[in-house]
């Protein structure tokens, strides 16, 4: 487990005519051991069995302690003791007791004992320390009430990672790096490549203005939605099978607009122009807007996060993704509908 004292004749030769691997004058490391004029002094695990045997009291105590072989703990210690030309303990029965060498050198192993600590304890941050950057891509309701915030609480924790976020309805190609995380509203992805998880779904259901309801009435139901004025949905969403549910149920000669994203859609159906599907973490938080009916099972759309296994293997996209998901089920709720402000009356 540890290495011999000597480096061997052949490795001595080469230092002392100065070929072979280069070293160089007193105290600097030539293959992990301290040298002095030329010779081994010892390794930092000679001196780690000289403070277990210092503190146990034997060779067999120290050996128990650092789950190695007596032998070797014995063995170690007279390196030690050569390559620093001092005795250390005192060798009785009973077992091993300071010399006044030892005593004297015991604050200094301490010392050194205590730097590699924090060697280790530096390292181990080093480790777990997050940076870099995180592309992030997710549709712009979805972006504005629910990767925004978790955004800036988990930069609040890892200042040191930027997050990139792209608010967009088009799918980015996370295989190839255009994202390194996607939230969707779809079906599941069934891309091989990718890394996906799924999350609560998303309600949707049928809006319209308080005004519009006060001239035309609203549909209190499905089956009563081919009375009204549309407002239709064009782009990515109109592949959502909730939404084809929906217009499956309308008259589309009576569509008055379309439009192609939920801020759009949200705008629009403020205006009092007709009834259209809005998911409801966004209508239900307008003031200006009624739920004509509860959202029906057929109008949720499942929600994904996904990535890609090259994304995942970086330590900042890891943490992000370990970061939102539980934040957004924390608001499962808030995505299923169930905190509406108010219906249709």
């Amino acid at each position: 487990k540890y290495r011999g004292r000597s480096l061997g004749s052949a490795a001595n030769r080469q230092l002392q005519t100065g070929r072979g691997p280069q070293c160089c004058t007193d105290g600097l490391l030539h293959n992990g051991y301290a040298l002095m004029h030329n010779e081994p002094m010892y390794e930092w695990g000679d001196l780690r069995i000289f403070l277990a045997v210092a503190r146990a009291g034997s060779a067999l105590a120290a050996a128990h302690e650092l789950d190695v072989n007596q032998s070797t703990v014995s063995r170690r210690i007279q390196a030690l003791e050569h390559a620093l030309d001092l005795t250390l303990f005192d060798r009785q029965n009973r077992g091993h007791t300071l010399t006044e060498h030892g005593k004297a050198l015991l604050a200094s192993v301490q010392q050194v004992a205590r730097a590699t600590a924090d060697v280790q304890s530096a390292a181990e941050h080093l480790r777990r320390a997050v940076f870099g950057v995180v592309r992030v891509t997710a549709p712009e309701a979805i972006a504005k009430s629910f990767i925004i915030p978790i955004t800036a609480a988990f930069q609040q924790l890892h200042p040191d990672v930027r997050v990139d976020q792209v608010a967009t309805d088009s799918r980015l190609d996370i295989v190839h790096g255009e994202a390194d995380v996607a939230f969707r509203a779809s079906s599941h992805p069934d891309d091989p490549r990718l890394v996906v998880r799924r999350l609560p779904d998303i309600a949707w259901a049928v809006y319209c203005s308080q005004n519009y309801a006060n001239t035309h009435g609203y549909p209190s139901d499905i089956t009563k939605l081919a009375r009204h004025a549309i407002i239709e949905i064009e782009g990515a969403m109109r592949a959502l099978p909730g939404y084809q549910w929906f217009i499956s149920h309308a008259d589309t000669a009576r569509t008055i607009s379309r439009s192609n994203t939920v801020p759009n859609m949200n705008a629009v159906l403020q205006s009092g122009l007709g009834v259209g599907m809005l998911p409801c973490s966004v209508g239900d938080l307008e003031p200006a807007l009624i739920r004509c009916f509860d959202p029906p099972d057929e109008m949720r759309a499942e929600f994904w996060m996904v990535t890609s296994q090259e994304a995942q293997s970086n330590a900042q996209v890891r943490a992000f993704i370990d970061f939102a998901v539980p934040r957004i089920y924390a608001r499962k709720r808030h995505l299923s509908g169930e905190t509406r402000r108010r219906d249709a009356s």
